[in-house]
């Protein structure tokens, strides 16, 4: 496995595992379907806790980690929706504005870099809490865990831009 293809499980993989997002803590219904995310949520972490022998400090500090990150994603995530949503209503109008189609998309370029950028900074940051030994356990328990957290569990970083895994 390549160092870049490494990578980019590691990231995205973390990201499933240790900085889920709000969305999976959503009840849009009120069905207690998100208190069973939550659960799940929970219970990922401190099986991860458990296996890789955190410390209180060390707990804390990733808790505080994964509510920075999700903050800092939620806003991307925001920004990513209204950008693609601007691009479908510019795709829908009768009159193409080639220029403003493809200030879009340079637009959404943008916000992808800085998801991955963010998604990246993550990642070292839990680099620095984490030991060596840690972080070495770490990255074994998310390969042992590609394919089961859903879609893009374990695919690496979006695969929305030119240079992805597919296309290599």
């Amino acid at each position: 496995m390549n160092l870049k293809r490494a990578v980019r499980v590691v990231l995205s993989a973390f990201f499933s595992l240790v900085l889920s997002t709000a969305v999976l803590r959503a009840d849009p219904k009120g069905d207690g379907a998100g208190k069973d995310w939550e659960a799940h949520r929970e219970a990922h972490f401190k099986e991860m806790r458990d296996k890789l022998g955190l410390s209180p400090d060390q707990e804390k500090q990733l808790q505080e980690n994964r509510k920075t990150n999700q903050g800092k994603m939620k806003a991307l995530r925001e920004e990513n929706q209204t950008k693609r949503e601007a691009l479908r209503t510019e795709l829908e109008k009768p009159d193409l504005d080639i220029a403003r189609i493809n200030a879009l998309k340079a637009e959404l370029k943008d916000v992808h870099n800085r998801m991955d950028d963010q998604r990246l900074d993550g990642i070292l940051a839990v680099r620095k809490i984490l030991t060596p030994d840690q972080f070495k356990k770490f990255s074994e328990m998310i390969r042992e865990g590609e394919g089961k957290g859903g879609p893009d569990h374990g695919k690496g970083l979006p695969h929305h831009r030119e240079g992805s895994p597919e296309e290599e």
